[in-house]
């Protein structure tokens, strides 16, 4: 499969529609307005008594060249990188959970993204989720959300990295129980002969 047919594309989940119709036909009524979820990685350590061995580099300030990057991103071996941007909607029978995976690929001085929408809702209730398929019932939507949405994130990048490329992740490797997922999805790259690379974003206010 080539670069083209992997990006500047829009995926909405197989399900989406039909969440969306056992939603309407409940009569739940989701709010207009979202909060923006945040995935918590700091009570994730992996392993469970890791230390830290020894300091790389005294932390200070590093002038950076754009052109270094620019003549990474135009080499034989491209760049992508992936995010996604989490909404959730609460409201008195459950919270829906609105998810957009991003993947950018470099491209002659251009930046071609690629986007799969996918759509839950998790409820406490057994008599909400009766009869329907895409209510999920679910003790814990917390975990329950995470666990889909790890799966979503594995799936989407093993199906639209390209091959022979860098490939950054906005997130650690591991976080939480499902990530054990993850590590076994590093085979897959590999064998694309991807580079995986997994960051986690630090905030330093002074």
């Amino acid at each position: 499969m080539s670069e083209d047919d992997l990006a500047n594309k829009l995926v909405i989940h197989p399900s989406f529609k039909e969440t969306i119709q056992d939603i309407s036909d409940k009569n739940i009524k989701i709010p207009k307005n979202s909060t923006n979820e945040q995935l918590d990685y700091y009570n994730y350590i992996y392993p469970p008594n890791g230390k830290l061995l020894t300091v790389i580099d005294d932390i200070k300030k590093i002038n950076l060249d754009p052109e270094n990057g620019e003549r990474v991103a135009n080499s034989e071996r491209p760049i992508m990188a992936y995010d996604e941007s989490i909404n959730r909607f609460t409201c008195l029978e459950g919270s829906a959970f609105l998810t957009s995976h991003s993947l950018v690929i470099t491209s002659e001085n251009d930046f071609i993204p690629s986007n799969k929408i996918t759509l839950y809702f998790y409820t406490r209730s057994k008599n909400i989720s009766e009869d329907t398929k895409y209510i999920k019932y679910s003790k814990d939507p917390e975990a329950d959300s995470k666990k889909d949405f790890v799966l979503d994130k594995i799936d989407f990048l093993k199906e639209n990295t390209s091959e022979n490329t860098i490939l950054l992740v906005d997130g650690p490797l591991i976080g939480g129980d499902w990530y054990i997922h993850m590590i076994d999805a590093i085979e897959k790259f590999l064998d694309k002969n991807v580079i995986p690379i997994f960051s986690l974003k630090i905030a330093i206010v002074i």
